[in-house]
């Protein structure tokens, strides 16, 4: 979810598309993955997609790598502004 923050200035409603994977966070509750959760995620990638724009590397322009990571896996996004 950090990494998916980083683009809340493209996403609408970034807030309440994700606002289902914070019950999941919780230490209170299991982890259980469900339909609640899957639908939003989707709604996510399909976002992150429209948004995602290739283009050859400038190199005066300003750039930075986010980072995320879980015990499970680990993504990065190379961006220049």
């Amino acid at each position: 979810m950090g990494a998916a923050h980083q683009l809340n200035r493209y996403i609408k409603g970034l807030a309440q598309i994700c606002h289902p994977f914070r019950t999941i966070l919780s230490i209170e509750k299991k982890y259980e993955w469900t339909e609640e959760h899957e639908k939003p995620f989707k709604i996510l990638k399909s976002e992150i997609e429209k948004i995602t724009k290739n283009a050859h590397f400038d190199n005066l322009a300003n750039s930075g790598i986010t980072c995320d990571a879980s015990r499970d896996g680990l993504g990065a996004v190379f961006e220049q502004f």
